[in-house]
């Protein structure tokens, strides 16, 4: 309607044509969760995990699953700060696992 053509859609386009975020659509955001309550967009979580860590698609699967219990925000601000670590098969030590990279901002994904 009236709001969605005035305001919705010019923010949209900005945050996608402007700022290069990706529009998930409201069928694919569904598809993206696992229900309602969930947050985290499942495939686009698990693929930055990967990239952003070096890590193999079995440790993004753990993390993600780990992550979908946790409703604290004093831990998810720890989480995304970088204080989250996982067992990596192949390391002696414990692999800090980071969700957002603050030092390149275009190696992350904004959707």
């Amino acid at each position: 309607g009236k709001e969605f053509r005035a305001v919705e859609l010019p923010i949209l386009e900005f945050l996608c044509e402007e700022l290069r975020y990706d529009y998930l659509g409201p069928s694919k955001n569904a598809e993206e969760r696992d229900g309602e309550n969930n947050v985290i967009l499942r495939n686009v979580f698990k693929k930055a995990i990967t990239e952003l860590n070096q890590v193999p698609d079995e440790v993004a699967d753990s993390v993600y699953q780990e992550l979908l219990g946790i409703s604290d925000n004093e831990k998810w601000l720890k989480i995304l700060r970088g204080e989250y670590s996982k067992t990596v098969s192949g390391e002696n030590e414990k692999k800090t696992i980071r969700l957002i990279d603050f030092k390149s901002a275009s190696n992350n994904t904004f959707t």
